[in-house]
């Protein structure tokens, strides 16, 4: 898969190589897929299903020690005041589109989390990285690597800006928050790449729907 941040620039590349507004310069452009790759997820569905098992947090309260809670800074893209009323905070922190983080994140000492974006790429910290929490400052999460190039190297997660559009909403959310999620449970897109010890499935969770097609749960 390629973003279509990509496939735009690709477009533009070409419509000014061949010097006209054509779509890609009026080149015909083949595109094919390995059909042999994991299917995509159904975000929305399978996101509600995760939410319901709750293993996240049920593994975070067995986990000795105090919950520490961060809380983002949530704001709407715009330069309209009125637009901006017309979205209260507490609206915007119920939201949680899909790659963002939370608006309530709660961690603790020992925690393993995942990052969602791209930090820095040569220190290995990129999208999907797993790491565990080693301490917890107000400015920043001391994190040991534990997947990737870095394994074992202990890095410092700070607060970012996100920026997240969903066609569902009417406008670009704005989140200040750590780019973390809580990961004991993961799906096979997320875990592509990377060495695992062992892998449990749980007979007990009606998983079998989603393998073939949607969250593929791992």
């Amino acid at each position: 898969m390629i973003p279509k941040h990509a496939l735009n620039a690709i477009d533009k590349l070409l419509q000014d190589v061949c010097n006209n507004k054509f779509p890609f310069g009026g080149k015909v452009i083949l595109m094919g897929g390995d059909f042999m790759q994991i299917l995509p997820t159904e975000e929305e569905e399978f996101s509600q299903w995760l939410l319901k098992l709750a293993i996240n947090e049920e593994v975070l309260d067995r986990l000795p020690g105090d919950v520490k809670v961060y809380l983002s800074a949530d704001t709407i893209e715009t330069g309209d005041l009125n637009e901006i009323n017309n979205f209260p905070v507490e609206f915007l922190n119920s939201l949680t589109p899909s790659g963002m983080p939370v608006h309530c994140l709660k961690l603790k000492i020992g925690a393993v989390i995942m990052l969602l974006r791209n930090l820095d790429l040569k220190a290995g910290l990129c999208n999907g990285t797993r790491l565990i929490v080693r301490a917890l400052q107000n400015n920043y999460i001391d994190g040991q690597v534990l997947t990737g190039v870095s394994v074992g190297k202990r890095v410092f997660v700070p607060r970012v800006q996100l920026t997240q559009s969903d066609s569902n909403l009417p406008f670009t959310l704005k989140r200040r928050q750590f780019p973390v999620r809580l990961a004991y449970p993961t799906t096979i897109n997320k875990s592509q790449g990377q060495t695992f010890d062992k892998v449990v499935r749980m007979p007990s969770l009606n998983v079998d729907r989603f393998l073939t097609s949607k969250g593929k749960f791992c």
